[in-house]
């Protein structure tokens, strides 16, 4: 179980979780509350996207495409049919896979402009918390951070917060 250590946790109890917590040590006590429905949709999202995450990574590489997709695809038709209104089919993957890598420009040429692609992915490149200073893991993402936020690289988390409430 990951939470049998002391300290502070915010995750979602699992059957794993609840079977950890009813054999740990005398010493220590378990303080579990409630989920609260504002919490809910990124919690259980949260949760989710680490198990499929782990399922497909298990998957051989031969079947990973095929399987990941048709476990996407499997996921949003379930959430159509418990969620009323959720009207979430247009987001299933298509098959075959496919990623949608630029839409360019054209020239006046009328060929494609050319957009190089980053050295690091853009699904590797997020803000990632180093001390009190954010730093950015690549320039791609100093590129696509959000409004008011292109000069955050290596701003401390008050001066972020300042800048994006205007004072």
């Amino acid at each position: 179980m990951a939470a049998s250590r002391r300290g502070l946790y915010e995750i979602l109890v699992t059957e794993a979780v609840a079977s950890g917590l009813r054999e740990l040590d005398a010493s220590l006590e378990a303080s579990t509350g409630a989920l609260r429905p504002a919490e809910a949709a990124d919690r259980v999202a949260l949760h989710l996207s680490r198990i499929v995450q782990r399922a497909i990574a298990g998957v051989p590489d031969a079947e990973r495409v095929r399987v990941g997709v048709g476990l996407a695809r499997r996921i949003v038709e379930q959430i159509e049919e418990v969620i009323v209104g959720a009207e979430v089919r247009p987001d299933a993957p298509v098959e075959p896979a496919t990623v949608l890598r630029a839409i360019a420009g054209r020239q006046p040429d009328g060929r494609p402009e050319t957009i190089p692609e980053p050295l690091i992915p853009l699904l590797d490149t997020t803000l990632r918390p180093r001390s009190r200073t954010f730093l950015l893991t690549s320039a791609a993402s100093a590129r696509l951070a959000a409004p008011g936020w292109g000069s955050a690289v290596g701003m401390s988390w008050g001066e972020r917060t300042m800048r994006t409430r205007g004072t």
